[in-house]
């Protein structure tokens, strides 16, 4: 397709310490959504302590933004991935509420500086696909978002479990985590064929709002232990007939380099 104007997007994303890489991103992301028919943000922002909510503030003077702070979650959620979820699930009531009826896909971004390089026709190659649910992202250097990665044969657990279970068995700690988690991390061509997965994220994903079940929900914690939000979420798109893909075209930038950091 060559343009936007027959759909509607709500763009959301949550927000901690991303005053410096705010901008930049809706920046980038304006300029995609620009030929919509209709596209509305909507960010949830906790814990920051950097200026980030007197920059969301200024943003809502925009008619097509509009955010919630939650304050300081920390105490309540002392795991990070539980407060995540707890202010992912606030984008998740809202569009299911009456107001948001004219919302036809749920866009999920990473606001922390990941996706400034989006191209208009990268973000349009989603729509030469029947037959998807759900697209998440590629990145221009490395794939990095393995702990949200769910694929059998690629990154089949969760990548920080598997280190530690490795690290049990005798595995010295670079090794389980090479194995584990950078050995995952290849660079995926963007002319290569979409990949199914059942789970994915890469900090930006489309999601068909009629593929999100009614009780779908984000958990960040199980059992105590942290886990994956994004991978929760998926398994109800997924155990509701829901087909996700990475698109490799769609390339949002760079992956963040505390991702890729490690020696290997």
């Amino acid at each position: 397709i060559k343009s936007m104007k027959n759909f509607n997007f709500l763009i959301v994303g949550t927000i901690r310490n991303c005053e410096k890489t705010l901008f930049k991103t809706i920046k980038c992301l304006d300029n995609i959504f620009l030929e919509s028919k209709k596209h509305e943000y909507f960010l949830v922002e906790s814990d920051s302590s950097d200026k980030s909510v007197v920059e969301l503030e200024r943003l809502n003077q925009r008619k097509d933004f509009s955010y919630v702070s939650l304050g300081k979650l920390k105490q309540k959620f002392p795991i990070r991935t539980e407060r995540i979820a707890f202010c992912r699930n606030r984008y998740i009531d809202l569009i299911f509420d009456a107001d948001y009826e004219w919302v036809d896909y749920l866009v999920i971004v990473d606001f922390d500086g990941v996706c400034t390089s989006l191209k208009k026709r990268d973000f349009y190659s989603c729509w030469q696909y029947q037959n998807w649910d759900v697209f998440t992202a590629n990145t221009s250097d490395i794939y990095y978002d393995i702990w949200a990665l769910r694929q059998n044969n690629w990154s089949p657990n969760d990548c920080w479990q598997n280190k530690k279970d490795l690290m049990q068995i005798g595995f010295n700690k670079q090794a389980s985590e090479e194995i584990s988690v950078n050995s995952r991390m290849i660079k995926i061509n963007p002319d290569s064929d979409i990949i199914q997965v059942d789970s994915a994220f890469g900090g930006l994903a489309i999601y068909k709002k009629n593929s999100i079940p009614r009780q779908a929900y984000y958990q960040g914690k199980l059992n105590k232990n942290e886990i994956c939000e994004h991978v929760f979420f998926n398994r109800f798109i997924t155990s509701n007939g829901g087909q996700i893909f990475i698109n490799p075209k769609l390339v949002i930038g760079k992956a963040p380099f505390e991702h890729i950091k490690s020696p290997n």
